[in-house]
């Protein structure tokens, strides 16, 4: 992040969300290494989820492109 915000083509608001797509990784990885059991309903509620906010930081990455 830190490498990012200091980059200014980058800017301090896309680094940091950016930064944030960490919820990604550790979202997934912990159900994967803890071996932790969840429901149909709740797996599909974390993908929808991650979808968002995956989305989410799309758009604002790209954000100069809609103004």
């Amino acid at each position: 992040m830190f490498i990012s915000a200091a980059n200014p083509a980058v800017g301090q608001t896309i680094a940091t969300t950016l930064s944030q797509l960490n919820l990604v990784v550790g979202t997934f990885s912990g159900i994967y290494i803890l071996h932790e059991k969840k429901s149909s309903h709740q797996m599909k509620a974390i993908i929808l989820g991650t979808i968002l906010i995956v989305v989410g930081a799309m758009i604002i990455g790209n954000i100069h492109s809609f103004a």
